[in-house]
């Protein structure tokens, strides 16, 4: 069996651990060139995702009617489309998700570019002048704009911006106590939330600490079940500066690992 067959495998056991009724399956047949390219596998606590990075000239256009398909607001597609005319030759990539709740398709622009004319471009697609000038003061210190997502919530267009700082590190894992990571604002509407991501690389299952039980339950499946060694990345998500447990009435905390299966993306840390 190949990479990609085993990759779909994979994917059904997720969804039969997660409990999702049914996956596309002549969507990953036609996914299929692509997913040979690169395949990421991220695990979140309720629900996991699928995400394909390609710089095919044809991948703007394939991405997008995809997204469509698979349930992506008109809004966000139209964002990404803009995007990818004002950044032409880039890396793209697209997000599929599964579980509860089940997101709509996110796709990405890796922008790679001096923040001043990633402003140019939001200028564009936000039209409340105060947001972006929120945003503005939120990126006065950084240099790069490393990437652009888009989404959607109840059809209104959504954007992230991802800069890379250095941020402390947080006691759920084990890991370097000061390293780089992706620091990412969420524009959606006529407002600005400060949403912190936080990546630490190739990190083992025994260096998590304090999980709750249905985290623990994750990577035992994962780990005996799937044969996955170790998370490539680890992400952590603080929204509005605070962390709180994931299990908690009102969760500004989230986990995220993700596992490269096909393909890998380093990350230019020269982009600080």
């Amino acid at each position: 069996m190949n990479a990609v067959g085993k990759l779909i495998n994979e994917l059904h056991a997720l969804a039969h651990f997660y409990q999702v009724e049914a996956l596309p399956d002549e969507l990953f047949r036609q996914l299929e060139p692509y997913l040979q390219e690169y395949a990421e596998l991220v695990l979140l606590e309720d629900g996991f995702e699928l995400i394909l990075a390609s710089a095919q000239p044809q991948a703007g256009k394939d991405f997008a009617e995809w997204a469509l398909e698979q349930g992506a607001a008109p809004a966000s597609v139209a964002g990404f489309d803009a995007g990818q005319q004002f950044f032409p030759n880039r890396m793209l990539g697209l997000k599929l998700c599964w579980g509860q709740p089940a997101n709509t398709p996110s796709l990405y622009v890796k922008t790679k570019i001096d923040v001043d004319q990633g402003l140019k471009f939001l200028k564009q697609q936000i039209k409340e002048t105060a947001v972006l000038d929120e945003l503005r003061i939120a990126l006065q210190h950084d240099k790069i704009l490393y990437g652009l997502g888009f989404f959607s919530v109840a059809g209104q267009l959504g954007i992230k911006t991802y800069t890379l700082n250095h941020l402390d590190a947080p006691a759920q894992i084990q890991v370097d106590t000061y390293q780089p990571g992706f620091l990412s604002y969420r524009i959606v509407g006529e407002k600005l939330k400060k949403e912190t991501k936080k990546y630490w690389s190739d990190v083992q299952w025994q260096d998590f600490l304090n999980l709750n039980k249905r985290w623990k339950n994750i990577l035992n499946f994962v780990r005996q079940e799937l044969g996955y060694q170790k998370a490539n990345q680890v992400g952590l998500i603080q929204r509005n500066g605070t962390l709180q447990q994931s299990d908690e009435a009102a969760p500004c905390m989230q986990l995220k690992l993700y596992i490269e299966r096909i393909g890998r993306i380093e990350t230019d840390y020269s982009a600080i």
